[in-house]
Formats: C-alpha cells, structure tokens, sequence
C-alpha cells in the first residue's frame, strides 16, 4: 500500500432531472451567492449561469425537454438503494447540467460538486440526478439529504461511485464502477457466506480510504474488515468490470 500522491484534475458532469420546467434560477443564484460569496452575473430571463470559485469554474444549463437518450432510466439498475426507480425518472421532462472544471483536486472537486448539485435539487420537482461516470442514477431527495454529510467531515462515496451486488448461484459479489475518475483502481469483493450489506459497507469504507488518504493498493496489501478480520489484495485485470481493480475474498 502505497501513497500515490497523484491529484487529478477533473472535469465532473452531473444531470439534475425535474419533474416540470420550472427552473428556480432566482432562489439558486441567491443560495450560491450567499453560501459561496461569489459573483454571479446572469439574466433572470436566461437558462443558465457561470460562476468562479476558487479555481474552479462552475455551470449550469437548464434544458425544458427531457434527455434525449435512456441512459438515466438505464443508470437505475446499479442503484440498488434506490427500489422501483426507473418509472420515476422515465416521467422526467426537463433536465439541468451542472459542470465543475478546472478544480485541481479531484476529491475537492467532487464536494463542490455535490454541495452545489444539492443547492440546485432542493426543490420539489427535483426527481434524480444521473452521473455519467459511475453510469447510476440517484433520488434527489436522498441526494440533498445525504450531501449534509461533506458538512459532518464525511464522504458521501456512494453519491460519487457505483456500488454494485451482484448475486452469483454460489457466491455474492459486490465491485465499484466509478473510481478510475479520482485515478484510482476498482474493487471487487467476493464471498460464499457474508450478506451483500456486509460486502457493500466493506467496499464503502475501503474506497472511502483510497480516495482520502490518496493510496494505491497493491497485490499483497492486507486490509482489516469492520469485524477485524484481514484480508489481502490481488490488483490485477478485473473480472466483473473491464478494467484493473482489488480484489478481495470475505
């Protein structure tokens, strides 16, 4: 286990699905004024605005149509928090994208991120927002309540990356999608006796670590579970996803 000291500079892209066309870019504006101290110049007329904060560079578009494609219907299926989901966001009839460039630091980049998609989906025709990189689509409401938690000094990791089961005849299985955006390998854990809760918050913790604490694992490497067990890392090609990630037998 290594310190990767890599920083990635980032361009992070998320979709804001409403219910209705209704744009608040009013009450938006004045909450991110106020929260960030920032300038905002923008035309109560117009679709979309852009603000500097700190080097990073934010906007947001506002679209009164629905997404072209069905990609955040299909991004429902690696949601397992989220049951039943998918006739929900096929009602959507508008979207907004929000964008955060330029911001050195990955992680920083994701809070700001997220800070700011929750001021925009705090509204009630807020319905879910779609991240294209982890390819998962989540409830607005769980989103602006699980954003609170950046407040707390907490990671909100599964509002950032895929956490995904996959229930085998023989064994569970639970990988993320979705870490290679903060540099990065993935994890796949695997187990022929533990629940996939018991995988999942595994997987939480450990990729909480990874990004925090900018480590990369390597073959040997030995992490403890909640229950105090250890286990040890093998990084090669991955076998649930098409890419290099952990793995982990539980």
């Amino acid at each position: 286990m290594v310190d990767s000291n890599i920083k990635k500079s980032n361009s992070i892209n998320g979709y804001l699905l409403l219910s209705n066309g209704d744009f608040h870019i009013v009450e938006i504006v004045a909450t991110l004024i106020r929260k960030y101290n920032v300038d905002i110049k923008y035309d109560e007329t117009t679709t979309a605005f852009t603000f500097i904060y700190k080097d990073a560079v934010i906007g947001a578009s506002f679209v009164n149509a629905p997404m072209e494609s069905n990609i955040a219907v299909e991004g429902c299926k690696y949601n397992f928090l989220w049951q039943n989901s998918e006739d929900i966001v096929a009602s959507h009839t508008a979207h907004v994208l929000l964008s955060v460039m330029n911001c050195p630091d990955v992680l920083e980049g994701y809070k700001l991120f997220t800070s700011i998609m929750s001021v925009l989906a705090n509204f009630e025709n807020a319905l879910a927002i779609y991240m294209p990189a982890p390819n998962m689509t989540l409830n607005a409401r769980t989103y602006v309540e699980d954003a609170r938690m950046i407040a707390k000094r907490k990671n909100p990791i599964h509002l950032w990356i895929c956490i995904c089961p996959l229930v085998l005849e023989d064994a569970t299985v639970v990988y993320t999608y979705g870490l290679n955006e903060f540099g990065k390998n993935e994890i796949e854990v695997r187990s022929t006796q533990k629940h996939y809760m018991e995988l999942f918050d595994f997987v939480y913790n450990l990729a909480d670590s990874i990004i925090t604490q900018d480590i990369d694992l390597v073959t040997g490497d030995a992490v403890n579970t909640v229950n105090g067990e250890t286990v040890n890392a093998i990084v090669n090609e991955g076998i649930y996803i098409d890419r290099v990630s952990s793995k982990f037998n539980l």
